[in-house]
Formats: structure tokens, sequence, C-alpha cells
């Protein structure tokens, strides 16, 4: 009585939780990605006007500016329509590739927006994307892009995780040790009637 009890507790308790955790990552993900996004809207605001080489240096020192208070957060990258870097928060713009081929870049110039996560080769690790366009689709000037690495955000999911399922050991445990008092409860009974026939 107790095994199969506990087995079905386990199962279908496990299932729950994972599903919750699945539900989670995949909102929290989306969550990011629109922060991710209106800091990307907010900045095109600010630098729309002055989104030019001629103004390449006063918009990288800008960003500078800007991650210096945060160096480990979030990355800004301004980047032309043909895919050159004009300005970067935490890197040096005339050491950077052409990003015209970054899925997230090609995605806004055609659509408005677009993300992306993959490897960053100037960072060396795991980044998610978000670019906004600026300008009209007929005639863009540029990109621009926020990044966050996905090791901090899989670091902020990682707390969350844990109290999920240490949530769920209790909840375990509690319907373990109630299945083990049935079983013992009905086992009781039966060794009485066995005991009396």
């Amino acid at each position: 009585l107790f095994v199969g009890h506990a087995a079905l507790v386990a199962v279908v308790l496990g299932a729950c939780l994972w599903l919750v955790v699945a539900r989670f990552d995949l909102i929290h993900g989306q969550e990011h990605s629109a922060d991710l996004r209106r800091w990307a809207d907010a900045l095109r605001v600010v630098v729309e006007e002055r989104f030019d080489t001629a103004h390449a240096a006063e918009l990288d020192a800008l960003l500078k500016a800007m991650g210096a208070s945060d160096p480990e957060g979030v990355r800004v990258t301004l980047l032309s329509a043909a895919g050159v870097v004009l300005a970067a928060s935490q890197s040096a713009p005339s050491r950077m590739e052409s990003h015209a081929d970054r899925p997230e870049i090609r995605q806004a110039l055609e659509q408005g927006w677009g993300e992306s996560v993959r490897w960053s080769h100037t960072v060396s690790r795991d980044l998610k994307y978000v670019a906004v366009r600026v300008g009209e689709a007929d005639h863009p000037l540029g990109c621009v892009r926020v990044s966050m690495g996905v090791q901090a955000i899989a670091a902020q999911d990682a707390s969350t995780h844990r109290l999920v399922w240490t949530i769920g050991l209790i909840g375990l445990v509690g319907a373990l040790a109630l299945a083990l008092g049935l079983a013992v409860l009905w086992s009781g009974r039966i060794f009485r009637l066995t005991a009396t026939a």
C-alpha cells in the first residue's frame, strides 16, 4: 500500500512541478525580452536625431558612461543599416566586425525589432540580444541593440527553481508521511481481521 501511494504521489507531484518550472521559464524569458526591448526603444528615442557617423564619437561616449555604472549588466550597441558598429557600451567600435549578418539585426531591419540567443565572439559567452530599428522601414538608419548574459538570466531563474523544488520536496515528504500513516492504519485492520479469522 505504501509503495503504491508513494510512487503515485511522486510521479504526479514531479510532473506538476516540472510543468510549473517550464511555464515560469517561458514567461520569465518573455519578460526579459520585453524589458530589453523597452531599453532599446528608450535609447532609440534618445539617439535617433544624432544617429549617424558624424556623431559616432559622441554616441560612443554616451554609451560608455552608461556601461561604466553596470559593467556586467545590459550591453548596448548602435549599428548602422550596413551593420557597422557606431558605438558600444563596453567595447571599442573600431575593433568590432560588421554585424550585418546577425539574426537579430536582419530581423529588426525587416520587421522593426528582432531577438536571438547566441554566442558572442566579442565577450566569449552566450548573450540574449534584442534589437530595434532606427528610422523608417523603407529607409532605416540602423539599429539599437541591447543584450544581457544568459548566465545572469539563468542565475535569476535558479533561485525561483530552488524555491519551487523545495516546496515540492516538503509536499512530497508530507504526502509520503500521510501515505505511510494510511498504510499502517489499513494494514492494522487487515491483521486484526486475519487474526480473528
